[in-house]
């Protein structure tokens, strides 16, 4: 999971929430050469239609590859290899050393099948929902039913990769409180 997704407990279930998408390249992609400009001054290649309108959201363009730098699609870059996305949610690869399709795809397939694909994650516009497995949900419901105190709760896991968002649901003593406080108020006046 990345930020910004979440977990949410409904009807049937927990759900993984996720407001982006993940493609994994692995040499067998539409791959085509870019000529016109400002790509035809670079090799340029790229991947038709991985990002599908109308699930691109506002912010086209914000990707994040494991191994080519995120640059922008129209501006002049000066680097030997980035990744972009174009306004028609084309992946545009630019990559100096690979001057063929059939070369980047032969790249692509050599790090799919050596077990570290390229891949892609990209925000998109409407959230995807996924049943949680049974292990998740076990531990999902136990965090759903801590005991949340007013103030500070500490929450320790034995790795250091929990980002945590919990709700403190009700104060009971604080508002039995301010209820009398409020009847006896009422009553007085």
């Amino acid at each position: 999971m990345l930020k910004g997704d979440y977990f949410v407990k409904e009807a049937d279930g927990w759900k993984e929430v996720h407001g982006g998408n993940k493609t994994i390249f692995d040499g067998t992609e539409n791959i085509i050469t870019y000529t016109q400009e400002p790509f035809a001054r670079y090799i340029y290649m790229g991947i038709q239609n991985i990002i599908k309108k109308p699930s691109v959201s506002a912010e086209t363009g914000k990707i994040l590859c494991n191994y080519y730098k995120t640059v922008s699609a129209t501006a002049t870059y000066q680097g030997t290899e980035g990744i972009s996305v174009d306004t028609s949610g084309n992946i545009i690869f630019r990559d100096a050393e690979k001057s063929s399709v059939e070369g980047f795809k032969q790249f692509l397939q050599e790090k799919y099948n050596a077990g570290n694909p390229i891949y892609v994650h990209y925000k998109t516009a409407t959230s995807t929902k996924l049943p949680c497995t049974q292990a998740q949900s076990e531990v999902l419901e136990e965090l759903s039913n801590l005991d949340l105190f007013d103030g500070v709760n500490n929450i320790i896991t034995a790795e250091n990769i929990a980002l945590l968002k919990l709700k403190y649901a009700l104060d009971v003593k604080t508002y039995v409180n301010n209820l009398i406080a409020s009847q006896t108020t009422e009553s007085e006046g």
